[in-house]
């Protein structure tokens, strides 16, 4: 799925759902933490707010560590949905 996170620290979306997304970054964000982001989906920006549901620490290549981290998104735009609902009717398709 093309999309992406913009932070203080770059995130990558590995997996994205109407109520929330999986998201993979460099540093650990504090669980049960509110968060606003900036959601970049197909060429459209939006503002979200995120609750942070679970963070898991994996082995980065080269060494080190990466996170992954559960979101649950709290406050989206309505343009923001939309495009997260014909992301998923896209991916839905192709199965």
């Amino acid at each position: 799925m093309p999309a992406t996170v913009v932070s203080s620290e770059a995130l990558q979306v590995l997996n994205l759902g109407a109520s929330g997304a999986l998201l993979q970054g460099n540093l650990p964000l504090t669980e049960n933490a509110e968060y606003r982001m900036q959601l970049v989906l197909e060429g459209h920006v939006a503002d979200a707010v995120v609750k942070i549901r679970r963070v898991g620490e994996l082995p980065a290549p080269g060494g080190g560590a990466c996170y992954q981290m559960g979101v649950e998104f709290l406050d989206l735009s309505p343009e923001a949905q939309d495009v997260i609902q014909q992301l998923l009717a896209v991916n839905q398709a192709r199965v």
